[in-house]
């Protein structure tokens, strides 16, 4: 692997669960580290499932294991025909029952997110700026989590499907004259200028698909970053 990874996550699994919730076949590249340092991996993926995996000399379940764990590293994720990814079925049921906790998907309940948020983050408040003080947004932690879905049956809690997610029509949590200010503020916490340019486009009207045409970038890293936004509290999704 020679094409360095420029797409920066705090946490690999997150990216995982979004190409695992749009079904996608591809390969995803990771590295994290420099020169004598510098560790690269492989995950291929057919509809969603991981098929083959490799870092080092670690290969399909035990590779798999070890990358959903690592955290701070870059990745790329190219989308791919299975003729070229030369697979046609995904890791035994018995592999992915054992690996199934660490970078699967888990159904969304109401009980899966705190009731409050942590105390080391600080979140805009809902009704907007109304002085000259921004609170602290966290620095930049790519992650994505599913949102919560009230359950159709008791014991049987329903996932979002992929229309419900492109259907969804982002807000801001603050108001509009305040953009230039927490613009300023992202800039010091080390948000990308992806992250600016899509809040910028953020206006309550857009759906998440449309926002993912205009900044020209993948459904799937457009969630991440739409996820970053709101754990930050500039948005509501």
């Amino acid at each position: 692997m020679t094409q360095r990874r420029v797409t920066a996550t705090r946490q690999l699994s997150t990216v995982i669960n979004v190409i695992q919730l749009g079904k996608k076949t591809g390969l995803l590249t990771v590295e994290r580290g420099e020169g004598k340092t510098l560790e690269e991996g492989t995950m291929t993926f057919l509809h969603g499932q991981i098929v083959n995996a490799t870092l080092g000399n670690l290969q399909g379940r035990d590779a798999a294991g070890a990358l959903s764990a690592w955290q701070a590293c870059h990745f790329s994720f190219v989308v791919k025909p299975p003729q070229e990814l030369g697979v046609s079925a995904p890791l035994s049921s018995a592999q992915q029952a054992s690996q199934s906790q660490q970078y699967s998907p888990v159904s969304p309940t109401r009980s899966a997110r705190p009731a409050t948020p942590p105390p080391s983050v600080s979140y805009f408040t809902h009704s907007g700026f109304t002085s000259g003080e921004l609170p602290t947004i966290p620095s930049n932690q790519q992650s994505y989590r599913k949102p919560p879905t009230q359950p159709t049956q008791p014991t049987q809690p329903t996932q979002p499907t992929q229309n419900d997610l492109l259907g969804r029509r982002p807000r801001t949590t603050f108001h509009a004259n305040a953009t230039d200010s927490v613009i300023q503020v992202m800039d010091r916490q080390g948000y990308s200028r992806l992250h600016r340019r899509l809040l910028l486009l953020i206006d309550g009207r857009r759906n998440i698909l449309e926002l993912s045409n205009l900044i020209g970038h993948p459904l799937d890293e457009t969630l991440i970053l739409l996820t970053d936004l709101e754990r930050a509290g500039i948005i509501n999704q």
